[in-house]
């Protein structure tokens, strides 16, 4: 969990720093709600993660990040 809690961390940290103003804390939380949802679907219907799950959590995390970067900057 540690390792987890850095990583989020670090990439809230960067999203701040490098997106204009609020942009990076939207994208972040848009990809952990994106992510969240895939894990609580997971729970619900299998019961657990697996591989797959992980990497479906992942590529739409970063695909919700990247529609909330989009729409914040009216692209």
């Amino acid at each position: 969990r540690m390792g987890v809690l850095w990583a989020g961390g670090l990439g809230l940290a960067l999203a701040i720093f490098v997106l204009p103003a609020g942009l990076g804390i939207y994208a972040v939380l848009s990809a952990v709600g994106a992510a969240a949802a895939v894990g609580w679907l997971a729970h619900r219907q299998i019961g657990g993660a697996t591989g797959d799950v992980f990497g479906a959590a992942a590529l739409l995390a970063e695909t919700a990040a990247l529609l909330a970067i989009s729409a914040g900057l009216g692209i």
